[in-house]
């Protein structure tokens, strides 16, 4: 997993200039809440737009809002671990900030568990030193991996961050840079057709001369793009067991956008596409492992099927794996996408 998510952050750092979610961890933009405590909406609303001062919501986002603390408990109020859930899964919730050269770039902003022990303090002693990492010219690929496993730790994967080691230096004993390297320069030519988020046009409310890069905008090449799809309600399912309600399926896969395309036939698609431009790939899945496997396979058509809810037409994916060059295409209709998510 680390070396998977070290490779993706080389291609989005040679890429972009950026990397979306190490920039969550070292400019601000984790949101912490008590599981246990209840929170109502005017309080959630302070600690999001002032206190962390997140980017207003849409409309669209500001009708999803609203609508979960009404319909909620009738003290209007969440119970911590739920509104984490919801904020992660359900919001759309970013910051921004300018970077060198006066550019001004967005990130994701996440909702975390404050624990009640001082794990959290502990690792924010880290965050100068991983920003240090982060903005150094000089990073080299074994400090991917250590990036990596930093954002992890602030998922709340504190133990392993200590165990496999919090100096950054240390990773370059056992880091196999030069595989890094060699599916960074794989990926590479995969995206050579597709342009940076850094190289589009200028947004329209942008300072003069600058771009604005907003990579969850609909129009970008999006990497750790979120995926989501909500059922309806004759169609969600109740848990017995602890009287949960799946309300839809939702994902995170590592890139959406347009431009990238595959002289491959490989699939992993249920049936033959007939009439469909086989070459044209929307969502690329990106694995550092020694082989491909049918859980991999399951989670991209996964991400298909919720692309063509959303977009509302079928979707191609690349399952690619950066360490052997192997990849597979699979495509999911329109048509099949809704059955296939209420069957998984």
């Amino acid at each position: 997993a680390l070396y998977g998510e070290a490779v993706t952050y080389l291609l989005q750092w040679e890429r972009d200039g950026f990397v979306p979610n190490v920039e969550t961890v070292v400019s601000d933009g984790i949101l912490r809440f008590d599981a246990s405590h209840m929170h109502g909406e005017a309080h959630v609303r302070d600690h999001i737009f002032r206190v962390k001062s997140c980017e207003p919501l849409t409309p669209h986002y500001e009708i999803i809002f609203k609508k979960e603390f009404a319909s909620s408990s009738p003290s209007r109020k969440i119970k911590g671990k739920d509104l984490i859930r919801f904020l992660n899964t359900r919001m759309n919730l970013k910051k921004k900030r300018q970077h060198e050269g006066g550019n001004i770039i967005f990130f994701p902003v996440k909702a975390l568990e404050r624990k009640s022990n001082d794990d959290d303090e502990q690792l924010n002693v880290f965050l100068p030193q991983i920003k240090a990492v982060y903005c150094a010219s000089d990073k080299k690929a074994f400090h991917w991996v250590y990036l990596a496993n930093a954002v992890m730790a602030f998922s709340n994967y504190h133990e392993k961050f200590r165990q496999i080691g919090t100096n950054p230096e240390s990773y370059e004993s056992w880091v196999n840079s030069d595989a890094l390297l060699r599916g960074l320069a794989r990926l590479r030519d995969i995206m050579k057709h597709v342009p940076s988020n850094s190289t589009r046009g200028h947004d329209a409310a942008a300072v003069p001369g600058k771009v604005n890069i907003d990579c969850s905008a609909e129009e970008s090449s999006t990497f750790e793009h979120e995926l989501q799809v909500e059922f309806s309600e004759e169609d969600q399912i109740t848990q017995t067991h602890d009287g949960r309600t799946i309300v839809g399926v939702s994902g995170v896969c590592d890139w959406i956008g347009q431009g990238l395309k595959s002289d491959s036939v490989s699939s992993c698609s249920k049936s033959p596409r007939k009439g469909v431009n086989t070459t044209n790939v929307d969502i690329l899945e990106i694995k550092f492992v020694q082989q491909l496997s049918n859980v991999h396979r399951m989670q991209v058509l996964v991400y298909c099927a919720l692309r063509a809810v959303e977009r509302n037409e079928g979707c191609s994916g690349m399952l690619y794996n950066a360490r052997t060059g192997e990849k597979e295409i699979c495509f999911v209709e329109r048509r099949d996408a809704m059955d296939f998510l209420l069957d998984i």
